[in-house]
């Protein structure tokens, strides 16, 4: 007696059933594309809290990096003695 129940023999590709086809997708020229964001002078100005936002994360990021490297070199310098 096998110890796994005998499995359905699989049939060659192109026997059986076969697959209904999926739609396929409109050419590139028939998508929606979108809209482009203006670039005047006055949304540049309306954007700028969000420039300063982006510059002060990043500052931050690289402050906690410094202080991580710092804290490294410290732990590393009590072995060192």
């Amino acid at each position: 007696m096998p110890i796994f129940p005998n499995q359905p023999q699989r049939r060659p590709m192109g026997h059986g059933k076969t697959r209904p086809q999926r739609s396929r997708p409109q050419p590139f020229r028939n998508r929606k594309t979108p809209e482009k964001k203006s670039t005047s002078a006055a949304d540049m100005v309306a954007r700028i809290p969000e420039h300063i936002n982006k510059f002060a994360a990043h500052a931050g990021r690289i402050r906690e990096g410094v202080n991580m490297l710092r804290q490294v070199k410290a732990i590393i310098s009590i072995f060192k003695s």
